[in-house]
């Protein structure tokens, strides 16, 4: 199973993934919350899997671990929530097309003066 992008453009699709991560309504907010929460939790901390005393290593450290936490929370969502999903609404009522089976359409006629 591929989890990390091969090519840049699905490392822009990756990206675009994140941004409907959190911009959707689909993705409840305590979701959202919470992977920022636990990110942000890791970022201060001082309990790292590699220490921040090692100048540049330290902080490498944090961003990867808090992209790993970003890319798991993506993916889960990708499939949980139909993020790539189509995101729109059914067509105008002038269509007199209803995706609701209790919803009757009637065909008024035309009146001319």
């Amino acid at each position: 199973m591929k989890i990390l992008p091969a090519s840049p453009r699905e490392w822009w699709q990756l990206g675009g993934s994140v941004v409907r991560f959190y911009t959707s309504p689909r993705v409840p907010r305590p979701l959202k919350a919470g992977v920022l929460l636990l990110s942000a939790l890791y970022f201060v901390l001082p309990l790292d899997v590699l220490f921040d005393f090692i100048p540049l290593v330290g902080r490498l450290d944090d961003l990867s671990v808090v992209a790993l936490v970003h890319l798991g929370a993506v993916l889960w969502a990708r499939q949980r929530y139909a993020l790539d999903g189509p995101t729109t609404s059914p067509g105008p009522i002038s269509q007199g097309v209803s995706r609701d089976p209790d919803v009757k359409t009637v065909d008024v006629p035309a009146q001319s003066s």
